[in-house]
């Protein structure tokens, strides 16, 4: 944004030193490559169809024209000063990858948190039926272990699903640490949901269990 303000005083510039000096390394990022994305929402409760309906991509024709004219406006200005700065012009691509990965990292946080949460829950209930399962009088309410909704494990799946298509599409210096972490994250959604699964069960043989005594 800054650089196409400039670029629209092209004879200002010119005659100014640069303000710049002993740059090492400098980068120009497409402004609508890194805007922040604002549909978080989505990929955390609906099934994506494609990334590529997400994260637009610019014709390679833009991107070749923005890069030719941008290098000649900004060179003397912001390197004139740093004569062994190297400059680079961050393609569209990179900047989507870019965005891509830091939806990728934050859902990927999200889910942990989901997790963590059922997790508690119902280390919680079970906790709380054990207790009353010692209780001589306790009548068949006592023994009612509420379940997280199954919308929990919807959305968990939801989440999963939606990361492993993101993965596809992270830079590539990335992939192997978000792989790693996403293989641990799916070590930890199978155990919650597993643990999810037992306690329906015997959630189940408790009722038949209470309903057999008043029948037989």
């Amino acid at each position: 944004e800054i650089v196409e303000l400039l670029s629209t005083s092209k004879e200002v510039i010119s005659h100014q030193p640069s303000s710049f000096t002993s740059l090492k390394s400098f980068k120009i990022y497409p402004l609508q490559g890194l805007k922040a994305w604002k549909s978080q929402y989505c990929i955390e409760r609906y099934p994506l169809k494609s990334i590529l309906d997400m994260f637009q991509t610019q014709p390679d024709q833009e991107q070749e024209a923005m890069t030719i004219k941008l290098y000649a406006e900004v060179t003397n200005y912001f390197l004139g000063s740093s004569s062994n700065a190297t400059f680079r012009m961050v393609s569209h691509e990179e900047a989507r990858a870019i965005k891509i990965t830091t939806v990728a990292y934050r859902t990927m946080t999200v889910l942990w948190e989901i997790l963590g949460n059922i997790e508690a829950y119902t280390d919680t209930k079970r906790a709380n039926v054990e207790w009353k399962k010692t209780l001589a009088d306790s009548f068949d309410e006592d023994f009612n272990m509420k379940i997280r909704p199954s919308g929990d494990t919807k959305v968990i799946f939801c989440i999963l699903q939606n990361i492993r298509l993101l993965l596809t599409k992270v830079l590539a210096s990335k992939r192997v640490e978000i792989q790693a972490r996403f293989s641990r994250l799916c070590a930890k959604t199978k155990s919650v949901v597993n643990k999810m699964a037992v306690d329906m069960k015997n959630q189940c043989d408790m009722k038949q269990h209470i309903f057999s005594g008043y029948v037989d």
